[in-house]
């Protein structure tokens, strides 16, 4: 994104030629060579550097696990639960990489925010959520009942609503455990979960801003999981969520 502004002629003024005035308008410019074209900047247009990324869901959900799973780091079954909210705790680990990067640019910001999911500390999330630029990544267990991710999800998404609607904003929902489901039973447990995802979307009209293909997922923070014939693999689960 460029800011173009138009420099002050005035004697006053001739040595601060990028001062905007009241009457000079920043027009944002879309695209390069003879297909550029401006238009005036709105509020939504300012991009922050900043990206907070947020994981929610309920207690033992495994949303700890995952942030470890990005940071490449081993699983612990005993962890305990996360209490209030952690920021950045894998915050060298988690930096980006020069090929993400040379994609995503350079000049970005991730803050990684991993939330409790005890009722106790709900009040205070709101305090904490962000509409400015923000990823809010909702997780459940798939070893949950149909009916309790259904209400699990429902409960989260109503959480964010406010912030789900900015334009910077984008939601991604994501089942955990897969690892601990039955090899024989994995594809059509997956197939039912899905399904109640998508319910869940489409009750909340989220249908436009959650994209099943990208932001629906299923990953493993056990780094020996396989499933040879989903082509499902640790590795494949952690490059899907990065």
């Amino acid at each position: 994104l460029r800011l173009c502004t138009r420099p002050h002629r005035s004697e006053q003024t001739r040595q601060k030629r990028h001062h905007i005035c009241d009457s000079c308008t920043p027009t944002l410019i879309l695209g390069v060579g003879s297909r550029c074209s401006s238009r005036p900047v709105s509020p939504d247009d300012v991009v922050s550097r900043a990206v907070q990324v947020v994981f929610l869901g309920n207690g033992r959900s495994g949303k700890t696990s995952m942030l470890r799973t990005l940071a490449k780091k081993p699983l612990q079954p005993d962890q305990q639960s996360t209490r209030g909210v952690t920021v950045d705790a894998f915050a060298d680990d988690l930096k980006l990489c020069l090929r993400d990067r040379m994609r995503h640019g350079s000049d970005l910001e991730l803050s990684f925010w991993d939330f409790a999911g005890q009722l106790e500390y709900s009040a205070a999330h709101e305090f904490f959520m962000s509409s400015r630029q923000a990823v809010y990544v909702i997780v459940y267990s798939v070893l949950d009942d149909d009916e309790s991710i259904m209400q699990q999800l429902l409960h989260w998404l109503s959480v964010i609503s406010e912030a789900a609607a900015a334009p910077h904003v984008r939601l991604m929902i994501v089942g955990t455990k897969v690892d601990l489901v039955l090899a024989s039973e994995l594809q059509n447990v997956l197939r039912c979960k899905r399904g109640v995802v998508h319910q869940v979307i489409e009750a909340k009209g989220l249908v436009h801003k959650i994209h099943e293909a990208d932001d629906v997922l299923f990953v493993s923070s056990l780094q020996s999981f396989e499933s040879p014939g989903m082509s499902m693999t640790w590795a494949t689960c952690r490059r899907a969520l990065k």
